[in-house]
């Protein structure tokens, strides 16, 4: 077992160390709002997975740091989703409004 920058325990050491570098530049990234290029890494992740064992997968769930990362990315993902949903809805609402004052003017 191996320990990351924040002291915590990392199991499968290089693996769980990998991972954990992948989600925090997918942290970064997202936090950039660079989400294209977040999710473009997430492709290495499955990569790592598809190399260990049913074993290795269950003790990396239970890794601590690997959870809390992941859902890190997830919040940012979230917050992200909201805001783009928001600002979706004011673009409709001035499609709507410009369309209204089309038709009054067509009148």
């Amino acid at each position: 077992m191996t320990f990351n920058a924040h002291g915590n325990t990392c199991v499968n050491g290089s693996v769980s160390q990998r991972l954990a570098e992948i989600l925090n530049q997918q942290i970064s990234l997202a936090r950039t709002g660079k989400l294209d290029q977040a999710m473009a890494i997430a492709g290495q992740v499955d990569e790592i997975l598809s190399q260990v064992d049913s074993k290795q997968r269950a003790e990396i769930a239970s890794d601590t740091v690997i959870r809390d990362l992941y859902n890190q990315l997830g919040l940012i993902i979230s917050a992200e989703k909201n805001e783009t949903a928001t600002e979706l809805s004011g673009i409709r609402k001035g499609k709507n409004t410009l369309r209204a004052y089309k038709d009054i003017s067509s009148r």
